[in-house]
């Protein structure tokens, strides 16, 4: 068998097999290097406090708050789904301690709590309905708040996947918004 400095097809085989997983690889750290600045600038504008002395973070512990308040006045008569889906939405924004995913979850949480309040009973909404009311106004003040930066964050995201073959690197290393 002839070596790899003496064989010219072998040694295009090889050259064109580095260059096929180099693509990827150096091209998939340079897009995750580039929304991880984007995740970054996200996370710098939601952990700042405002004049309240709030951030992202804390607002979202306030929605926790009132969203686990609202399930304890009405998981009697909401149904086993509507509690299930409540009680993983509270999990899984108390858990996130990424900013982004914070944001996600927290947005997901108000919707999962709005829904969870329209399955509830009319005497127990009597008593909920103050939870729903903050629930609903942090997450206009959540929106207001970060919403913008979140954009940037996404179309920073989708700008750098548009194209090929940059869409299909993102696709193998899980990047995008």
């Amino acid at each position: 068998m002839k070596k790899l400095s003496e064989s010219r097809t072998l040694a295009l085989v090889v050259l064109v097999i580095l260059a096929l997983l180099a693509v990827p690889l150096f091209g998939g750290l340079g897009l995750k290097t580039a929304q991880s600045r984007a995740a970054k600038a996200f996370a710098a504008i939601a952990c700042n406090t405002d004049q309240h002395g709030n951030d992202l973070f804390s607002d979202a512990d306030r929605l926790i708050a009132a969203a686990s308040s609202m399930l304890e006045v009405g998981k009697v008569s909401a149904g086993e789904e509507h509690v299930k889906k409540l009680e993983a939405a509270i999990k899984a924004c108390k858990s996130e301690k990424n900013a982004v995913a914070k944001y996600d979850k927290s947005d997901a949480l108000c919707n999962v709590a709005k829904s969870f309040f329209n399955s509830i009973g009319s005497g127990e909404a009597d008593g909920a309905q103050m939870y729903y009311t903050e629930v609903d106004s942090l997450q206009s003040q959540i929106r207001r708040a970060y919403r913008a930066e979140y954009t940037d964050y996404l179309n920073t995201c989708a700008e750098l996947t548009a194209s090929w073959p940059a869409s299909s690197i993102a696709k193998l290393w899980n990047i995008g918004g």
